[in-house]
């Protein structure tokens, strides 16, 4: 896997931007050979630099997150964690500054701005979501991801958008302003996919604690799994309207096979 995108650090990685008349000391190898046959004068090449390449990871601390199904190792917050220090590994090795906005209804105090790898790690190790029976938003940690990307970045950001139905358009477009790169990753629990209880249930909210419904699954299955099926497919339309790449990923799946869709 090469990484998120082409690397900076691939041959010279230069913008030529002006010349100077050489002088003892030069690196000999930026002299340009063909402006002194033209001249008969020793030249350099200056050249700028890119910006190194920023990658924001937005990562979803909402309730909902702290989801574990009968049939999965981990919450699906735990999970998000794992896929962000690959993408986070990845990117530290082409050599690109890495932040990490985590959010509930606010930026959490686990963000952080050009971390290094291992700091950007035990971030995510610290990282919880949280109890409090409040709605997620994340506009604070949107904000905070577009002023770190500066001019070259993408933000990928992890989260099962549960939520975010209503706003998810407008979120995106502010990502990609400014030719920002965006990739929308959801993380969802094969139960909230497949309903697969049988026995009578308390179903609370996860992203309100205080409500609750009791019921036998098997009598709410298949209005359950019709309002699931609608919400995924409006989400795939936001994402495809605003041309961002989505990839689904449950709980039980292969982190490194189902990542192979969004690496270059």
């Amino acid at each position: 896997m090469t990484g998120l995108h082409r690397s900076h650090r691939v041959g010279a990685g230069l913008e030529f931007d002006q010349y100077r008349k050489y002088a003892p000391g030069d690196d000999i190898r930026q002299l340009d050979w063909h402006l002194f046959a033209r001249t008969d004068e020793l030249a350099v090449r200056l050249q700028t630099p890119e910006t190194p390449f920023r990658l924001a990871i937005l990562l979803d601390a909402t309730p909902s997150m702290g989801y574990r199904g009968v049939a999965s190792v981990c919450t699906k917050f735990r999970y998000a964690s794992i896929v962000a220090a690959a993408l986070g590994y990845l990117a530290s090795r082409q050599g690109d500054e890495l932040a990490l906005f985590a959010y509930d209804d606010r930026l959490t105090e686990f963000s952080g701005v050009r971390l290094p790898f291992q700091a950007f790690c035990q971030n995510l190790d610290s990282a919880k979501p949280t109890r409090r029976d409040v709605p997620g938003n994340p506009t604070q940690a949107l904000e905070a991801a577009e002023n770190f990307l500066a001019r070259r970045g993408m933000t990928i950001w992890i989260s099962d958008f549960l939520d975010e139905e209503e706003k998810l358009a407008g979120r995106l477009r502010g990502l990609q302003s400014a030719g920002k790169g965006v990739i929308a990753i959801q993380i969802l629990d094969p139960d909230e996919k497949y309903l697969p209880f049988r026995d009578a249930l308390r179903f609370q909210d996860p992203e309100d604690m205080e409500h609750f419904l009791d019921t036998y699954p098997q009598e709410v299955r298949e209005e359950y799994l019709q309002r699931f099926k609608a919400h995924q497919q409006r989400i795939r339309e936001i994402c495809n309207d605003s041309e961002v790449p989505l990839l689904r990923m449950a709980t039980t799946d292969d982190i490194g096979v189902r990542l192979q869709a969004i690496l270059q």
